[in-house]
């Protein structure tokens, strides 16, 4: 695998839509997880406005709202969704949305156009309902129970068990606790997270990510392979997940 081709296979791996736009906020590239939300399966929409192929709306007031795209242009800035918001999407879905914008910049080292990064839900994931309280403390239940934890889903509180979590992402203002089955999205901050996971057999790879032990099946240069998903190793991380590691 080239390194094309591996920068490639870590954008779909994502688990979340990512876009590149021009100036104008026009689609240059879509990942896999863009395509899906669409509903298409090829390139059809390169060239279109974001905001046409993927229209945003206030989740308070239903009005319309634009992706600051220029704004993060001009003045160099990552803009993070500062108010819950939901798509309208051509199949007639309306997930909710949380997304980043950052410049890019071109080979002339000025700003061509920004990365937008979105993850959906089929609810509002305010702070209102996906507080921090909703992950307690992990502690043992008793002496003939696994470890878990307790996170809101759907208006229930749901038990998740340590060793079901195969890792830990982080999303702008929150983290997602990703299993072989599901996905939970907590309110809280990985530094708080990672400090709750301390001791339970999990490792911070990345600045981004969490990782379980006994789910790493292979290291590769500066990325790991949890399963076929690719998560990336962060040089000021990399020591201690080698000393978290048996070797013989």
């Amino acid at each position: 695998m080239d390194r094309q081709q591996w920068l490639e296979a870590v954008v779909n791996d994502l688990g979340k839509a990512l876009w590149t736009t021009d100036r104008a906020g026009n689609i240059t590239f879509m990942n896999e997880s863009a395509r899906k939300l669409a509903g298409c399966t090829d390139n059809e929409f390169i060239g279109l406005p974001l905001d046409e192929v993927y229209p945003l709306f206030s989740a308070a007031t239903h009005r319309r709202l634009a992706y600051p795209v220029q704004k993060a242009l001009e003045r160099g800035n990552i803009y993070h969704s500062e108010q819950s918001a939901y798509l309208r999407l051509r199949d007639g879905r309306t997930p909710f949305a949380v997304y980043t914008i950052s410049p890019l910049r071109g080979s002339n080292e000025e700003f061509s156009g920004a990365i937008v990064v979105m993850c959906t839900f089929v609810q509002d994931p305010a702070p209102k309902q996906f507080s921090s309280a909703s992950f307690p403390e992990v502690v043992p239940e008793g002496p003939a129970t696994r470890q878990a934890v307790y996170t809101k889903k759907e208006g229930q509180f749901v038990r998740v068990l340590l060793e079901d979590i195969r890792w830990v992402e982080a999303m702008e203002n929150y983290v997602q606790l990703v299993t072989q089955r599901d996905r939970f999205v907590v309110h809280t901050t990985m530094k708080k997270l990672a400090a709750r996971l301390e001791g339970q057999g999990f490792v911070r790879v990345h600045r981004s990510y969490i990782v379980s032990i006994d789910r790493v099946d292979a290291i590769e240069e500066n990325r790991i392979y949890v399963g076929k998903n690719v998560i990336p190793i962060g040089k000021a991380y990399r020591k201690t997940l080698m000393q978290a590691l048996t070797f013989i």
